[in-house]
């Protein structure tokens, strides 16, 4: 009898000892599942997380992300309304919310530090309130509004970057919410991407408005670029119209003077304002305000010349060898003058009593930034006593002028006939 009772309580020990094992792995078992739950939903929530990251960065207006951001703050841990302030200086303004959530935001700002928002701000924490009816820190003005509405819970969270506080998001349930640590973090998180996004976001429209002033200051300066084209073309018009005038009137003095040589200077001085005038006939006509082809103006000029001396052209030949280049003004007036000059004397004097003969015109590139002008004939060949920097008359005394004024020098060659080299600097010309 005494070994059966003992080996029932021994027994019964096994039993008690057994039952508290299967005690012990039914807490665990729903520990376990417990924590597979929140490992779920940790899951569920990342991914939710991250779809609304993908979202959120294809969001550059301000204008649609503000309501978006209302709309899934709400969603993300089923409230029923958000609000959500942003920081300026020392206050908190009101950026936006769902239609109910900018209801309760009385205030237009909040001073960093006053009500659940401002402490947030302040804090730099997040804040879950259970019942915000009796939150003694909640303002008196809000907590009424939320006791109209409805509202019970409460759960904010400040809006952060490197640190920085740029806002506080807010949401509200009607049911009494325990807001528990993952619901806490997932807000944080989401709440941090939309404090990126809308930095990006003002970003973004400062650019825009950047890119449209801009654009606006181009169109300006185009249309104050037309409008000076336009006026600086009527002035090379008017001047080219006053250089026209006077070489009429010293056209019709030249036919007064009975003196031959008188009227050979009245003719010369005519041809002068001539190449001039040519000049701005081609400006005034071409695209290129700034810059005249000078190729085809010197073709231009020559012929005017050769009808003007009465040259025959079947004895005297003109050869012309240009780049095709573009000069300012300033560079293709001197250049037409040397070359009128040239032509002109060639003309009257390398070729007497019908000799032939050519007069030929070359302008290119030498070097790296050095332009040439060529003027030659192969006439009468120039004296050797002939001085080019004392010379006395008009035209020479002119060239050298005009030599002067591009900043060149002059080679002469006297060996056949005549030959002027001009060389200036390409680099003057873009200077000028």
């Amino acid at each position: 009898m005494e070994k059966r009772g003992a080996k029932k309580e021994e027994l019964i020990t096994e039993l008690e000892k057994l039952r508290k094992r299967i005690a012990k792995l039914e807490v665990l078992e729903t520990e376990h599942k417990k924590a597979e739950e929140e490992l779920e939903k940790k899951t569920e929530q990342l991914i939710t997380l991250f779809d609304l990251g993908k979202k959120i960065t294809s969001l550059v207006s301000k204008e649609k992300l503000i309501p978006w951001i209302a709309r899934q703050s709400a969603r993300l841990l089923g409230a029923d309304v958000c609000k959500f302030w942003l920081k300026e200086g020392n206050y908190l303004v009101r950026g936006g919310g769902t239609r109910e959530g900018m209801e309760l935001m009385q205030k237009r700002r909040l001073k960093i530090g006053e009500s659940l928002s401002g402490i947030i701000a302040k804090e730099k924490r997040p804040l879950a309130v259970e019942n915000v009816l009796d939150e003694k820190r909640y303002i008196r003005k809000h907590r009424d509004v939320a006791k109209r509405l409805g509202y019970v819970s409460f759960l904010g969270v400040p809006m952060m970057i490197a640190k920085k506080t740029v806002g506080v998001i807010n949401i509200y349930t009607k049911n009494p919410r325990k807001f528990k640590k993952t619901d806490i973090e997932l807000l944080s998180a989401f709440a941090d991407m939309a404090a990126l996004a809308l930095v990006n976001a003002k970003l973004f429209r400062d650019l825009e408005q950047e890119i449209a002033e801009r654009k606006l200051a181009e169109e300006k300066i185009q249309e104050s670029l037309e409008e000076k084209e336009i006026l600086l073309k009527e002035v090379y018009n008017r001047v080219r119209n006053n250089l026209e005038v006077t070489s009429s009137l010293l056209a019709l003095q030249s036919g007064l003077i009975k003196d031959k040589e008188t009227a050979h200077i009245y003719r010369e001085c005519q041809d002068r304002l001539k190449t001039m005038v040519l000049a701005h006939e081609k400006i005034y006509r071409t695209k290129e305000i700034a810059k005249i082809d000078f190729r085809k103006y010197i073709i231009a000029l020559t012929k005017t010349l050769f009808y003007s001396y009465g040259a025959d052209t079947d004895k005297i030949a003109l050869k012309i060898d240009i780049d095709d280049t573009f000069l300012d003004i300033d560079t293709a007036i001197p250049c037409g003058l040397i070359i009128n000059e040239f032509v002109t004397n060639s003309l009257k004097h390398a070729f007497p009593e019908g000799r032939e003969g050519e007069i030929e015109i070359s302008f290119h590139q030498k070097g790296k930034d050095k332009l040439e002008l060529k003027v030659r004939n192969n006439g009468i060949a120039l004296p050797e006593d002939f001085g080019f920097r004392n010379a006395k008359s008009i035209g020479l005394q002119m060239i050298n002028i005009l030599v002067n004024q591009l900043q060149g020098e002059v080679r002469i060659n006297r060996d056949v006939g005549a030959e002027f080299q001009i060389l200036f600097s390409e680099e003057r010309q873009r200077r000028d």
